[in-house]
């Protein structure tokens, strides 16, 4: 392998962690904060309508839930895929890991005795499955956006004329 294709590999490999690692950190943001909104929507927005209880209980089970959450993402392969083309396979990854994830959390609410409304759960994973969709198709929209400008730039060509 030529030093060229060496360097070629390092900067993919770099730039295929750092797509992954901001992947990552979007995910953990769209957990804390569908939890929170779940909460704020099943209310009807008032937060002074929510009782503490509930705040409490998203609060202290949060860490838990992202860290499964992570893992069920992982295992549903929504790290490997990055939705460079999208399709219906990937688009079934994210609703069954996002659906996974609610019921893992809904179980893991109930066994460790925290209390939150019923329709929490529903309106928990409606909110983490649009925030997830958002986050993959905003990444392959600033692909094509991306592709697109560097394609008009490419067309254009610089020309001088000369005695006009």
């Amino acid at each position: 392998m030529s030093t060229r294709e060496k360097a070629q590999n390092l900067i993919h490999d770099t730039q295929l962690l750092l797509r992954v690692t901001m992947l990552l950190l979007l995910d953990i943001l769209a957990v804390y904060v569908s939890g929170f909104l779940a909460l704020a929507i099943r209310f009807e927005l008032d937060f002074s309508k929510i009782d503490t209880k509930y705040i409490e209980a998203v609060y202290a089970y949060i860490v838990i839930n992202v860290i499964c959450t992570i893992v069920i993402f992982y295992i549903f392969r929504l790290y490997t895929s990055l939705w460079k083309y999208a399709s219906v396979q990937e688009l079934c990854n994210v609703v069954f890991a996002v659906v996974f994830s609610g019921v893992a959390q809904f179980i893991g609410m109930h066994l460790s005795h925290h209390v939150v409304p019923r329709s929490y759960y529903i309106l928990y994973i409606l909110v983490l499955l649009i925030l997830e969709i958002c986050i993959r198709f905003s990444y392959r929209f600033l692909r094509f956006f991306r592709n697109e400008l560097g394609a008009v730039r490419k067309k254009t060509s610089n020309v001088m004329v000369i005695g006009a």
